[in-house]
């Protein structure tokens, strides 16, 4: 007796998701107010440009799904009272 497949992996992306989201808004509001600093380092564009912002937060995005969702499948994979066991 164990739960849905679907349903684990519903539960722990949303999860992730939230935290991803959460800490996404977090380091865009950091990133804007240091948009001063980065315009020493970055030259002939603006610290604040839209595309490299969304560019990068994009590419974050994709790595952050990409790793949750690996193990996510290979514990799902798996017997409940087998993993157990073996714990």
């Amino acid at each position: 007796m164990s739960a849905p497949v679907g349903n684990i992996v519903r539960l722990v992306v949303s999860r992730i998701a939230v935290l991803l989201v959460a800490r996404t808004l977090t380091g865009l509001v950091l990133a804007v107010a240091a948009s001063r600093l980065l315009a020493v380092v970055v030259y002939q564009s603006s610290a604040a440009e839209p595309r490299i912002m969304a560019s990068v937060i994009g590419v974050f995005l994709v790595i952050a799904v990409v790793s949750c969702w690996s193990p996510v499948r290979r514990s799902t994979a798996i017997e409940p009272t087998s993993a157990l066991r073996l714990d």
